[in-house]
C-alpha cells in the first residue's frame, strides 16, 4: 500500500486533497465522491481518514533481494498524475490522464482500512527480516557487482555509499569485507598479470578508506559542535612502518621479479594497511588511503 497525501491535508475533515481545495480536486481530475468513498459512508462523516486514496500496487514477481535492487523496481507509474497535478494549474495532460486511470483500476485502500488491517506481530517479523536477511543479501549482492565490474574492466563506478553509511553507524563489518572482497581482486589479477586492474582495485580501496575518514571527521565534529583546531598535532607513521610500505611498494614496481613475489608482496601491504587501520582515528585512514594510492601509482610504471 502506498500512502500519499499532502503536507497540509487535513485527515479529519475532505476540504482538501493533495494540497487542492475538494471541489477543484473534483474538478481537475473527473473524479467523483463515489470514487473516493463507499456508499455507505454518509457524507457529512466523508473525510481523508476514511477516502480510498491509498492504492496496493504488486511487487514484480522476483525474489525479494531483487525487488529491492535497481533495474526491479516496483511500477509507481499509476502515481505520477497526483505529482504532476500538483505541480500545474492546467488541465492533466494525457499521460497523467493514463496514469489515473491506472490509479483508478487498482484496489485502494483508506487510512482507516489500513488500521484496521495492520498487524503488529507481522510488522515486526518484516523488519527482522528486513534487518537480517533482505538487507545482508542486498548488501552482499552490491559487492559482487563491484568485483565484476573491476575484473571486467568496465567503465562504471564502484559504489560503497552502503559500505560508507554503515561504518557511520557503527557497523564496520561490511567496511572489512569490501577490503577484503577488493583484496582478493588484486590478487586474482595479479595472478593474470592484469597490473590496470590492480591498479584500479588499489586506487579504490584508497578512495573507500578516505571516504571513511571523511565520516569519521564529519561525526567527530557534530559531536564536538565545532571544527578540531588546526596545526593539532597529527599521528603520523613510525619509521619502521613507512621503511616497510616503502620498500614493498618499490619492489611492487620492479620488472625483475615474478608475479609470485607481487602477490607477497600487495598480501604485505595489506597486513600493513590493517595494521594501520586499526588505530580507528582518522589521521590513521587518511595515512592508510595514501598507502594505497601509492601502490596504485606503482602499478602504472608496469
Amino acid at each position: 500500500v502506498y500512502m500519499y497525501l499532502g503536507v497540509s491535508d487535513p485527515i479529519k475533515k475532505n476540504s482538501m486533497i493533495y494540497g487542492l481545495e475538494l471541489n477543484l480536486f473534483f474538478q481537475r481530475t473527473g473524479l467523483t465522491k463515489n470514487d473516493l468513498w463507499d456508499v455507505s459512508v454518509p457524507g457529512m462523516k466523508q473525510t481523508l481518514w476514511n477516502a480510498k486514496l491509498h492504492p496496493v500496487v504488486q511487487h514484480n514477481t522476483c525474489s525479494a533481494d531483487e525487488t529491492m535492487t535497481v533495474g526491479n523496481e516496483i511500477d509507481l507509474s499509476s502515481l505520477s498524475w497526483i505529482t504532476k497535478l500538483c505541480k500545474s494549474s492546467g488541465s492533466l495532460s494525457d499521460e497523467a490522464l493514463k496514469s489515473l486511470g491506472d490509479w483508478k483500476a487498482l484496489p485502494r485502500l483508506s487510512l482507516s482500512s489500513i488500521r484496521a488491517l495492520s498487524n503488529a506481530k507481522e510488522e515486526f517479523k518484516f523488519r527482522e527480516d528486513l534487518t537480517h536477511s533482505l538487507v545482508p543479501s542486498v548488501r552482499r549482492k552490491r559487492l559482487s557487482e563491484v568485483k565484476e565490474i573491476l575484473l571486467q574492466q568496465r567503465h562504471e563506478p564502484c559504489m560503497f555509499d552502503f559500505v560508507v553509511d554503515g561504518y557511520a553507524r557503527g557497523q564496520a563489518e561490511e567496511f572489512h569485507r569490501a577490503l577484503i572482497l577488493l583484496d582478493k581482486v588484486i590478487v586474482e589479477a595479479m595472478n593474470d598479470e592484469l597490473y590496470n586492474i590492480v591498479g584500479r582495485s588499489f586506487m579504490v580501496s584508497s578512495a573507500l578508506i578516505s571516504d571513511i575518514a571523511d565520516s569519521i571527521k564529519s561525526l567527530s565534529n557534530k559531536d564536538l559542535g565545532e571544527e578540531k583546531e588546526e596545526g593539532a598535532p597529527q599521528r603520523s607513521l613510525s619509521p619502521s612502518t613507512v621503511k616497510e610500505f616503502r620498500s614493498s611498494i618499490n619492489e611492487l614496481r620492479s620488472t625483475s621479479i615474478d608475479k609470485k613475489r607481487r602477490i607477497l608482496l600487495c598480501q604485505r601491504l595489506f597486513k600493513l594497511r590493517n595494521e594501520v587501520l586499526s588505530g580507528k582515528e582518522v589521521t590513521d585512514f587518511r595515512l592508510a588511503s595514501e598507502q594505497m594510492e601509492l601502490a596504485a601509482a606503482a602499478l602504472t610504471e608496469l
